[in-house]
């Protein structure tokens, strides 16, 4: 990162704005930038790390960091775009007012807090259990979601972190009524077994369209052995739902050295496997999921019955 007092110092104050006039840094805040190529290059997170960085820079009594800010640092998913502001908490009886760039929370200071790569933050649970004060329900699902998963796994930096349990009782102190109640329905909602932020957002609208709660990472196996863990199954009514987010016919992450066509001929025998044993099999993506009535549609076209047609779970 580029700052202007750091040029200043050296008698290059101008030639700061002057790059920038040229497009050669991009601003990330007052005073702070950064070269237009790193800038282009980074992903959505990345540039909200920057922010972080250079809001700390700015203001370095910055701390702790908390809600989405933290969120982003504990590495966790967003459904949405990152905020434009990097955010803190301070004592109730603080005069400090939020500034340009910053929002300053008057919810007292944690009686914990956690380093993470030199940022002061607040604990996952408080960290999740903020966000999701904060964000619609199926956001703040989502973070919930994937910080159990983590949490569960042994290999993961996240191991041991947090429980369903934490969040509950970190949902149950006193905090602000504003988002108070979505935040407990989200630690009560919340469930480790849900596979990726898009299948999180499924269990909610799943919910909210009235649609009874589908078993998660069902086991399926035949003759020839294990066929796989499917996202939703609802054994009562013989379906098995799948959201497809397409990253596994893209990212080399999940391709595992095999192009798009085998991907796509290997989820094919996948399928007919699954329908060779008896349920029926729907998938839908994140444009069903962006509608949701037309979900419901195709849910109740696969055979599903909504015993409502809403839920508290709605956002």
């Amino acid at each position: 990162m580029i700052e202007v007092r750091t040029l200043a110092r050296m008698g290059g104050a101008a030639s700061f704005y002057s790059a920038i006039e040229r497009g050669e840094l991009v601003r990330i805040c007052p005073g702070i930038a950064v070269p237009v190529d790193a800038w282009r290059a980074w992903d959505a997170d990345q540039r909200f790390h920057a922010l972080i960085h250079a809001t700390v820079l700015r203001f370095p009594d910055a701390a702790p960091l908390s809600h989405l800010t933290a969120a982003a640092l504990w590495q966790l998913p967003m459904l949405s775009a990152w905020p434009g502001r990097v955010e803190t908490l301070i004592e109730k009886t603080n005069g400090g007012r939020s500034r340009r760039g910053l929002i300053r929370h008057a919810h007292g200071l944690p009686g914990r807090v956690v380093d993470i790569d030199g940022f002061v933050v607040t604990t996952l649970a408080r960290t999740l259990v903020d966000a999701a004060s904060v964000l619609p329900f199926s956001g703040g699902v989502a973070m919930a979601d994937q910080a159990l998963r983590r949490a569960a796994n042994e290999r993961s930096w996240l191991a041991g972190q947090v429980t369903r349990e934490d969040l509950v009782a970190e949902s149950s102190q006193p905090r602000p009524p504003r988002g108070r109640e979505r935040a407990r329905r989200v630690a009560l909602f919340a469930d480790g077994r849900s596979g990726s932020p898009g299948e999180s957002a499924s269990r909610t609208i799943i919910a909210a369209l009235g649609f009874d709660a589908p078993e998660l990472q069902h086991e399926f196996r035949d003759r020839d052995g294990l066929i796989g863990y499917t996202d939703f199954y609802w054994e009562d009514a013989g379906v098995v739902g799948e959201f497809d987010g397409l990253t596994k016919y893209t990212n080399p992450a999940f391709m595992t050295g095999r192009t798009p066509s085998e991907v796509v001929i290997q989820e094919k025998l996948r399928e007919d496997r699954l329908r060779a044993l008896g349920p029926g099999v729907t998938r839908w993506t994140w444009d069903d999921l962006r509608a949701p009535q037309r979900l419901a549609v195709q849910l109740e076209r696969a055979g599903l019955t909504r015993r409502r047609r809403f839920s508290a779970t709605r956002d």
